[in-house]
């Protein structure tokens, strides 16, 4: 009889001990599709946001399943191909040919159609010459594209280029470098959770685009108004000093 009573008790512990974990699992999977959920309705959210811009991405380095999945204007540019062609350096808005004394052609310039927003990816490229550091520069602080470095050794390479004092990150570290902001924002982007969380990664990446956008398309406003400024001043200036100059004219005609 005791011995009945010992295998009825394993039994239901065994039994007991089955149950909770298949709770406790049930439970973990409910929490994990919850966050799922949220992150998607996130992305979706943030993706809405984002359609508002015309936009395109260069990307250099590997790029995340994720992004590939879930961003299709990107334009992929090898480590061995970052130049003036492949990039978006600041181009002639007009068509013109350059010709030689006898004639032939020495250049001939077509306009580029960019997009009006545009943003450089830098993903963990270690091994940057600095002609393609040159090349981003360019593209960064000429045409003003705003670029996002990822991985340690890939932000220490670009602002010892630029001349930039050093800092200490980390391997998943990112920075954005815009000439809208004086020392760039340091992990706008948390690249951390991009394996485990992809859906809630892609909504902050779409959060960081619209928002980084914003700001560039705000800066640009900004110095298109200081130039209309400055070139009405200058407008003004010169027809002053065109009116004294007639007035001159006419006081010494008539003496």
């Amino acid at each position: 009889m005791k011995a009945s009573k010992i295998v009825f008790f394993i039994i239901f512990v065994v039994l007991l001990s089955l149950g909770l974990i298949f709770l406790s699992n049930a439970i973990k999977n409910t929490f994990k599709i919850s966050l799922r959920q949220m992150g998607q309705a996130a992305m979706n959210s943030a993706s809405e946001k984002l359609e508002d811009f015309e936009f395109g991405i260069y990307w250099i380095g590997d790029c995340p399943e994720p992004v590939k999945n879930n961003v299709p204007e990107i334009t992929f540019v090898p480590t061995d191909a970052i130049n003036g062609d492949n990039m978006p350096i600041v181009w002639s808005d007009v068509e013109y040919t350059i010709y030689a004394e006898d004639g032939s052609v020495v250049e001939h310039v077509v306009p580029r159609d960019y997009p009006h927003n545009m943003l450089i990816v830098v993903n963990n490229v270690t091994d940057l010459s600095e002609d393609s550091l040159e090349v981003i520069r360019q593209c960064a602080v000429d045409n003003k594209v705003p670029v996002l470095l990822i991985g340690r050794d890939t932000i220490s390479a670009f602002r010892e280029y630029i001349n930039w004092s050093p800092k200490d990150y980390e391997s998943d570290d990112t920075m954005l470098f815009s000439v809208y902001l004086d020392e760039g924002v340091t992990n706008p982007i948390d690249m951390s959770i991009i394996n485990d969380r992809p859906e809630q990664f892609m909504a902050s990446l779409f959060e960081f685009m619209t928002n980084t956008f914003s700001e560039v398309n705000e800066g640009r406003a900004s110095e298109e108004e200081t130039l209309m400024v400055e070139m009405t001043e200058m407008t003004e200036t010169t027809e002053i000093e065109t009116t004294q100059i007639s007035e001159t004219i006419e006081t010494t005609s008539e003496g």
